[in-house]
């Protein structure tokens, strides 16, 4: 699922029977998307669901409000995102 916004992240509720959630979030120098992460992985560990937050391992450029997954991807290619599960 695709949440694109902090607010999304807030708000979105996750389907009944799903065990694990992984947030690919926004590393912002406002720190919106992270918090809006850490607040999403707080309601659903109460749920009972296991859940991890992932930033991107890049710095914030200079010029740039934050760093997204997709800027990632675009720099980096698919082999900089982190494996989850093993094959």
């Amino acid at each position: 699922m695709s949440c694109l916004s902090a607010n999304g992240l807030e708000t979105i509720e996750i389907p009944e029977g799903v065990e694990e959630v992984f947030i690919f979030a926004d590393k912002d120098r406002s720190e919106t998307g992270q918090k809006a992460a850490e607040n999403l992985r707080k309601r659903l560990l109460k749920q009972g669901i296991f859940c991890a937050v992932l930033l991107p391992g890049k710095e914030i450029p200079e010029n740039a409000k934050g760093v997204d997954w997709n800027d990632v991807l675009v720099t980096e290619g698919v082999a900089a995102f982190p494996r989850i599960y093993q094959d």
